[in-house]
């Protein structure tokens, strides 16, 4: 018999808030091209820049030890996630950038010392700039 459990979970996407978006030896995807050609990002220095920039977004990349605590807090038991893939594959499918494996393992203790589960998303529809050339 299989038991079914109900896992208390949030979803978001590491577009959406991670921030970081030049930092790990990330390049680019579609969606940096996109944003940059429809919508404007304030200059730095502007106050703006920090709610309204893909530069920064919710800098999940430095803050996620504090916003995993805060999921715990919350009570959370899982987080559905999907992984960046220009932090993964730097310039072709082949070459891995060891800065962006490290920063989702580093995530994922994260979460599972803190009984969170992580439930990756593979593909979000963030292709790596270099594979649409």
């Amino acid at each position: 018999m299989i038991k079914k459990k109900f896992i208390f979970a949030v979803s978001t996407c590491a577009f959406q808030i991670e921030g970081g978006r030049s930092l790990g030896g990330r390049t680019e995807s579609i969606w940096d091209e996109f944003t940059k050609r429809n919508f404007s990002i304030p200059p730095l220095g502007k106050a703006e820049r920090e709610i309204n920039s893909i530069e920064v977004a919710a800098d999940f990349y430095s803050k996620y030890k504090t916003d995993t605590r805060i999921m715990k807090r919350m009570g959370l038991q899982g987080l559905v996630y999907n992984m960046d893939w220009t932090r993964f594959f730097l310039k072709n499918s082949t070459d891995f950038n060891p800065e962006g494996i490290k920063f989702y393992d580093d995530v994922f203790k994260t979460l599972v010392e803190n009984g969170i589960k992580p439930i990756p998303i593979l593909y979000h529809w963030d292709t790596p700039m270099w594979a649409e050339i």
